[in-house]
């Protein structure tokens, strides 16, 4: 008779494992476990007032900080400060730019893309404004 045939580590070689059988299934306690469903819902949070500040011709600066902090509040500042990839999201920063600009500029600011170019387009309106009333206080300043 011949001599068991030894495996790699010294030992006789493995017959396979044998399993377990799966023990059965277990009844679902309530009577919908058995249906699986995919529930997604988008969460808006309304902190603080709903109002936005209104835009005039001289608080441009003051606006855009409190706008800012009010779209962060409400997760949409991503949507103007990287441009949205979330089409909700961006329609949701326009429509709250929107309800903080006056009448005369809403048609205008309306029709742009996304979020973001109507912010853009704003502070390209504002700014220069904004810096030439900055510049007439420094020159009555001086004056007096």
């Amino acid at each position: 008779m011949s001599a068991p045939v030894r495996g790699v580590a010294g030992n006789l070689p493995r017959q396979p494992r044998r399993r377990s059988p799966s023990p059965p299934p277990r009844r679902p306690r309530h009577r919908d476990a058995g249906r699986r469903e995919v529930v997604v819902e988008r969460v808006v949070k309304d902190v603080g007032g709903g109002s936005y500040p209104m835009l005039t011709r001289t608080n441009y600066t003051e606006w855009s900080l409190l706008m800012k902090v009010k779209l962060q509040a409400r997760g949409i500042w991503d949507a103007i400060e990287l441009g949205a990839d979330d089409y909700q999201e961006d329609r949701m920063a326009l429509e709250a730019i929107l309800q903080a600009v006056p009448p005369e500029m809403m048609a205008g600011l309306a029709v742009k893309r996304t979020a973001k170019e109507a912010w853009e387009a704003i502070r390209a309106m504002r700014v220069g404004s904004d810096r030439v009333r900055k510049g007439k206080v420094q020159q009555l300043k001086k004056e007096f």
